[in-house]
């Protein structure tokens, strides 16, 4: 009897490790430039490039830069596409469904505007922006 609890914990001990999970990525890590980077880049290129995105989504209206966003579809889309205009894209959506947002989701009403209708970056959206001036004010993302 002994023996066979001694086996289960064993057991139950050696599985905990073969199932990891990997968490989701952050929102930052998702979005890369549109014409995708060059194949060798220093460690700074990539901080730099990074801070970019993280920039990018406060700009377009993004809450945070590392995740969560709105539960209305509609305005993750319209998000979305400003991100897109700005010369971004998720690729970690891509990848996972083989569409972008708009494309898995056709019927939304922002994804059937023109570009034109798309709202721009807007740097006072970042520095304005609760993760600016209260969560995180000395971020990277938040310097002028």
């Amino acid at each position: 009897m002994k023996k066979q609890l001694l086996l289960i914990v064993i057991l139950a001990i050696a599985c905990t490790g073969c199932f990891k999970r990997h968490p989701m990525p952050y929102t930052y890590e998702a979005y890369k430039k549109k014409d995708g980077y060059p194949y060798f880049r220093t460690e700074a290129q990539k901080k730099l490039d990074e801070i970019e995105v993280q920039k990018a989504l406060l700009e377009c209206g993004y809450p945070s830069p590392i995740g969560g966003g709105p539960n209305d579809l509609n305005e993750l889309a319209l998000l979305d596409r400003c991100m897109e205009k700005a010369g971004f894209i998720d690729f970690n959506y891509i990848n996972a469904f083989g569409k972008t947002w708009c494309e898995q989701r056709p019927n939304l009403p922002a994804c059937n505007l023109p570009l034109s209708q798309i709202p721009d970056r807007n740097i006072s959206m970042r520095l304005n922006s609760k993760w600016c001036t209260k969560l995180y004010p000395q971020a990277d993302a938040c310097k002028p």
